[in-house]
């Protein structure tokens, strides 16, 4: 069977999408599961906390990465490396202000040297035939090992560009983490418009949903209760799911990152990590559901 492959994307920062990739990975590859996950976040902090030296050198620049695959220098198979918590392809900080693959190699521009009505020629038929499918990038690629996985995870970055939207293209489901905050949720309705415009034009990819999930939660806190409510009141007007799970804040998930573990291997017993063991399940179900509805549909 191929691999479900799921996008954690929101238009915003902060939010716990590496936290919740890296814990999911985790738990799934400790259940059994083959994993692969995909780093599209140029802080490569999902890379930091996969294992011991696993991130690529800010100084690096040769390194096989999802850029080298995006750019079509190499192919997926040759960028995925082994990790602690699942096989991963790594992200660098050269994706920061990524368009898209370059038009023109160096060799072809020495190639056209004194002859430039041919290099416009070239280059106009080029622009013209690849900037529509430069959204479609992370999808070829990923179908040369969609059936080597039973779960392909995405870390996104925080903004919306076109390695966002590759993500988007290349997934069958979507998980928004989301914290309580207004922006937040601004946040979801502007990802939701998002996807819907990808099924626009994609009438034939399905892509769905899976939901949302509060992090960061306190329920202590009046806010975190206000915005659960509003949460809960959004899920409705977008006709999505609301995750049942919440993901507790602790000092534990503050600290993941420096100690360069995820945060399920980093301390199994804290409150964060049993909240994601519980979300995994959810998770696993809810996309068995929308199969479901997919295959009765």
């Amino acid at each position: 069977m191929a691999a479900d492959v799921i996008s954690f994307a929101n238009q915003k920062g902060g939010v716990g999408k590496t936290l919740t990739v890296s814990a999911t990975a985790s738990i799934l590859h400790e259940q059994g599961y083959r994993v692969l996950m995909i780093d599209q976040d140029a802080q490569r902090n999902l890379d930091m906390v996969a294992g011991k030296n696993i991130a690529i050198s800010r100084r690096s620049t040769d390194e096989k990465s999802i850029l080298t695959v995006m750019n079509g220098e190499c192919g997926i198979r040759d960028a995925i490396v082994r990790t602690d918590i699942g096989d991963l392809v790594r992200a660098t900080n050269q994706l920061y202000g990524w368009q898209g693959p370059p038009v023109l190699s160096l060799d072809e521009l020495h190639s056209y040297q004194g002859r430039t009505d041919e290099l416009y020629a070239l280059l106009e038929q080029r622009l013209g035939s690849r900037s529509s499918d430069n959204v479609y990038l992370l999808q070829k690629a990923l179908g040369d090992v969609l059936e080597d996985y039973d779960y392909i995870l995405i870390d996104t970055n925080p903004t919306l560009t076109l390695l966002t939207l590759n993500s988007l293209y290349a997934a069958e489901f979507v998980v928004i983490p989301a914290f309580s905050e207004r922006s937040s949720a601004e946040a979801i309705i502007e990802l939701f418009e998002t996807i819907r415009s990808v099924k626009y034009y994609d009438s034939w990819h399905r892509i769905e949903v899976a939901g949302i999930l509060m992090t960061k939660y306190n329920a202590r806190l009046s806010a975190c209760q206000r915005h659960l409510r509003k949460y809960a009141d959004l899920a409705r007007k977008l006709d999505t799911y609301l995750f049942e799970t919440k993901i507790r804040a602790s000092a534990k998930a503050s600290e993941y990152v420096e100690a360069g573990r995820d945060i399920y291997r980093y301390d199994p017993a804290c409150t964060t990590s049993l909240d994601y063991v519980d979300f995994v399940k959810e998770l696993r179900a809810r996309i068995a559901q929308i199969k479901e509805g997919w295959t009765n549909g």
